[in-house]
């Protein structure tokens, strides 16, 4: 029974360290069935442990939810067929059922203690996983005591001749603790309450292996964006540490949590996450040239110097094409690569106080930007719902790239200026987006003004110097996987060990770490290992 419970509580915990310590107590809890050697109250047990697994984990994965269900099954049968060998030697000494004019008494008194400790846990607290909630119904509150009564029945019952006050006690807590109430109490918890019990909006981000600093007790680290609330990640490591795996891991949880998600697959990193629509950026790519809902002046400006600073135009060159976005965007009916470079082909450059020689020169430029006559140009308003990966692997221009990730962040922008919502957007490559002047005010505008819109980013780099110091201020997490190189190893220990004195012990572990074993920095001052895991 205790047993039971310790399961139960470990199970909706995340204070411990491993769930092998509930995989022990299944063991232990077969064992001590076993011995008793009746079957058919291991099998009511078993199948009440593997219902406190299903409903005491809705944060995890399927794949986590199989594995327990099957480390369950496994351990707590092993467990039992150990106990039950061992039990032929105890049949003989097992004591007579208790006799009938003490098992109405005892029933009663147990039952008493069960009804007093339901009375007292409705008056502690609104949510407690040992009883029905305030907002179950007659039906289900009334389930729930009969079970307790049948736990306590037979608690009373087989305890035999042994001492009344300890028949009784153990009846009363067999009633709130036994393999028949914990799993009944738990499928009657209704997910808005199960959610303030455990977290249900919890993304995994990895196992706690060791805390350096901070709060301590937790056996996982919850990552939750919100509407409003500073959600920004930055993830730091050499090629192959397990970046993005980690970034694959949060943002199939995201997914599943119903929030949009929007990733920037430089590499085509992303194709094994199903569920999300596929963008090749060869065949596909968002408008760069939408108006987005802004005057045409101010558009042009923008896409005149996006477009400088990814393909290092010249101050004339950038000008020039000032000019011609705004002619597009007074003249013609939709402005997109194809149809900018169809105009400036045509020669007719009207007013555009520019010669010809000039505007030639961006021809190069607006090819490489129109690409096949095929390219589909998406609307920015498209990326308003669902979730979306951008592989820009087919995209052999990394200017081009560059111009792309950017479009695609103003896109987001766009669409939650009109319909704010908690939206992931995953930026691998990030430091393009940080290697001049505009490229700062590009990662900088996202980390400061993303929170009031719901956008949380999640910015991945290999050199931790290429993170400009005030993103690193504005990140709600840090996490750091292998590091190798002397200088950045420096730099990145004052800023994970320096708040909390432990930067020597980060410096010396940093180059060490294994794939998917990473430093995180939190808000709360958490400085701990972690291990994250295809969750």
């Amino acid at each position: 029974m205790m047993l039971n419970a310790a399961i139960y509580y470990i199970s909706y915990s995340q204070s411990l360290p491993s769930p092998i310590i509930v995989w022990v107590a299944v063991a232990a809890s077969g064992y001590v069935t076993g011995r008793g050697r009746d079957l058919f109250i291991g099998l009511l047990e078993f199948i009440a442990l593997l219902l406190i697994s299903l409903n005491t984990a809705p944060w995890a994965s399927a794949n986590y939810i199989i594995q327990n269900a099957a480390a369950v099954t496994v351990l707590y049968a092993g467990g039992f067929l150990w106990g039950s060998a061992l039990g032929r030697q105890a049949e003989k000494t097992r004591p007579p059922p208790i006799q009938p004019k003490e098992y109405v008494p005892a029933l009663l008194a147990s039952t008493g203690i069960f009804l007093i400790s339901y009375s007292l846990l409705r008056g502690l607290t609104e949510a407690s996983p040992l009883i029905p909630p305030a907002n179950a119904s007659m039906l289900g509150r009334a389930t729930y005591i009969a079970g307790g009564l049948l736990a306590a029945s037979l608690a009373v019952y087989g305890r035999g001749d042994r001492p009344y006050l300890k028949t009784v006690i153990i009846g009363g807590l067999s009633a709130l603790l036994s393999f028949i109430i914990l799993p009944l109490s738990a499928s009657l918890i209704p997910p808005q309450t199960k959610a303030v019990l455990i977290g249900e909006d919890c993304i995994i981000v990895g196992k706690v292996r060791k805390v350096y600093a901070g709060p301590s007790r937790r056996s996982i680290y919850c990552y939750r964006p919100r509407l409003g609330v500073n959600s920004h990640v930055i993830l730091i490591g050499s090629s192959g540490s397990g970046k993005t795996r980690a970034a694959k891991a949060i943002s199939r949880q995201a997914k599943g949590f119903g929030i949009p998600v929007i990733i920037i697959d430089v590499h085509g990193e992303y194709g094994d996450i199903y569920g999300f629509r596929r963008v090749d950026g060869s065949v596909e790519r968002v408008n760069p040239f939408a108006l987005l809902g802004k005057e045409p002046e101010v558009r042009a400006e923008e896409v005149s110097s996006e477009v400088t600073h990814a393909y290092r135009l010249g101050g004339v060159q950038r000008a020039a094409l000032n000019a011609i976005l705004l002619k597009a965007y007074r003249e013609l009916p939709e402005v997109n690569p194809s149809t900018l470079l169809e105009l400036v082909k045509s020669g007719d450059y009207g007013d555009i106080p520019y010669g010809k020689e000039v505007i030639s020169s961006l021809l190069p430029y607006l090819s490489s930007i129109a690409g096949s006559s095929l390219i589909r140009w998406m609307d920015p308003g498209e990326l308003s719902d669902g979730s979306f990966i951008f592989d820009l692997s087919h995209v052999e221009s990394p200017p081009l790239q560059t111009l792309i990730m950017r479009t695609v962040l103003d896109a987001v922008f766009y669409v939650r200026k009109a319909a704010p919502r908690t939206t992931l957007v995953v930026i691998e490559e990030a430091q393009r987006l940080t290697a001049s002047g505009s490229g700062i005010d590009v990662m900088g505008k996202l980390f400061r003004e993303g929170r009031k819109l719901g956008i949380s980013a999640i910015a991945i780099y290999q050199d931790p110097g290429a993170v400009n110091p005030s993103l690193l201020n504005n990140a709600s997490l840090i996490m750091v996987f292998k590091v190798l190189e002397e200088s950045s190893l420096n730099y990145i220990s004052r800023v994970l060990g320096g708040p909390s004195g432990r930067e020597k012990e980060v410096r010396r572990k940093l180059p060490t770490l294994r794939v998917g074993e990473a430093f995180i920095l939190g808000e709360d001052g958490l400085l701990a290992l972690i291990e994250t895991q295809n969750y």
